[in-house]
């Protein structure tokens, strides 16, 4: 029988959306009595915060943690807020080892305000559909043959590629370590998701993946792989053997 692989499925992590680096969005402006007031935009419930007072955006501010990486803070701040209370916000950011200010000014910066400020239908299509992981990144996944038999070596690669079309920087992380970056390969008619590693790691693996700055209008490889390690190409390569009936996989779908 002949496997037939409906495609790859890629999970990267990507500045903002994902595990790892993450970003904060904090407006401040005023209400009717000239008050400072400041709402905080984040992916995590308990940081998310509306219209505030300073000290209460300040002690959220102080108490955030990373996902295991830093927080990249943008501020956006009304004309005439008062000097002391926006030092009071950037105090707090300063202040807490997690966080890393990556804009202060006027207007909010579009590739978090596309994020944080559009309803999440939006932004967020249906499941079928793919999504990048942050308005005006995209992420490219080429695979270089459309069929792969495991029986047979192979010149085939998978190659992930990120390309900053937005504004701003976004940080990647560069490398496959099967978890925070990560392939997995559906196939027609099996229940489960088949998730891969490279059969050499110390080869195609590398360490933990690193982070890496895109600067606006720039690509990044993020990862690229032969085919006959992360399919686990060949008989006996590592003591195993292939399943008696093994076919050409189609990648092409």
């Amino acid at each position: 029988m002949k496997p037939t692989f409906a495609g790859l499925i890629l999970l990267l992590v990507v500045s903002q959306a994902h595990a790892e680096y993450r970003t904060v969005l904090v407006q401040i402006d005023q209400d009717k009595d000239k008050n400072a007031r400041v709402t905080i935009h984040s992916d995590e419930k308990k940081e998310q915060n509306s219209r505030v007072s300073v000290d209460e955006a300040a002690k959220v501010l102080r108490q955030m943690e990373g996902w295991g990486s830093a927080v990249g803070v943008y501020v956006a701040s009304e004309r005439g807020v008062r000097r002391d209370d926006r030092k009071k916000v950037l105090d707090a950011i300063h202040a807490n080892l997690w966080l890393e200010l990556e804009y202060y000014g006027r207007e909010v910066p579009k590739v978090v305000g596309d994020y944080f400020l559009k309803p999440r239908g939006a932004r967020r299509p249906g499941n079928d559909e793919p999504l990048n992981p942050l308005p005006g990144v995209e992420v490219d996944l080429v695979i270089s043959v459309d069929k792969y038999n495991p029986a047979r070596p192979s010149k085939g690669t998978v190659r992930c590629s990120v390309v900053n079309h937005s504004g701003a920087p976004v940080r990647v992380l560069v490398g496959y370590d099967g978890w925070t970056n990560r392939l997995t390969a559906r196939g027609k008619g099996h229940p489960r998701d088949l998730q891969l590693f490279p059969m050499n790691p110390g080869k195609h693996q590398g360490p933990k993946p690193a982070q890496a700055a895109v600067k606006p209008g720039e690509a990044r490889v993020v990862f690229e792989l032969p085919l006959d390690e992360i399919l686990f190409q060949g008989v006996n390569r590592s003591g195993a053997t292939m399943p008696s009936g093994t076919g050409t996989m189609d990648l092409a779908g």
